[in-house]
This record gives C-alpha cells, structure tokens and sequence, in this order.
C-alpha cells in the first residue's frame, strides 16, 4: 500500500497546517503513524516520543491503542511541541 502512504504528503499541503499526519491501522489496535512536516516543527521529535523516528520533515512511529486513544496522544504530543517552538 505504498500509494496510500502517499496521502501525508498531502496533509500539509493545507493552507495554514503546520504537522501534517496518516494514521492507518494494520492490524487491530495497532496503528502506523507518517508525520509531515513544512515549518519548524521536527517530527522526528514526536515520532520519538512513541519509538518512532526519521527526520525533521518525515517522520513515523507505530502506536498500540484504540484509534481515538491514539490520536489524542499525537495530538497531545504535537501540541507540546508547538507550545515549544521545536
């Protein structure tokens, strides 16, 4: 599903998002997450925070949890980086 994975990049491609994310579930309660990033946020920072890595602009971890369990987490962890300005 390559093509699929495709979809984060266009994610920040919206007029003024700053993180862009895919979450996709590959297996129940078990989710890959693709971050994006087009500011100065390092995503490689948030996808850490759950074993995840990359690099600044790209950057993915895997996350157990209910899909709306998991989202808050990211959403939570991106927040905190926004707050911090890195």
């Amino acid at each position: 599903m390559p093509e699929i994975e495709e979809l984060t990049n266009y994610s920040v491609a919206v007029r003024g998002g700053k993180i862009g994310l895919f979450v996709r579930e590959i297996k129940p309660n078990y989710h890959k997450i693709s971050l994006r990033s087009k500011c100065g946020i390092d995503v490689n920072k948030v996808a850490k925070a759950f074993d995840g890595g990359g690099h600044a602009r790209a950057a993915g971890c895997r996350i157990a949890g209910k899909k709306d369990e998991v989202i808050q987490k990211l959403v939570d962890e991106i927040a905190r980086h926004l707050q911090d300005g890195n």
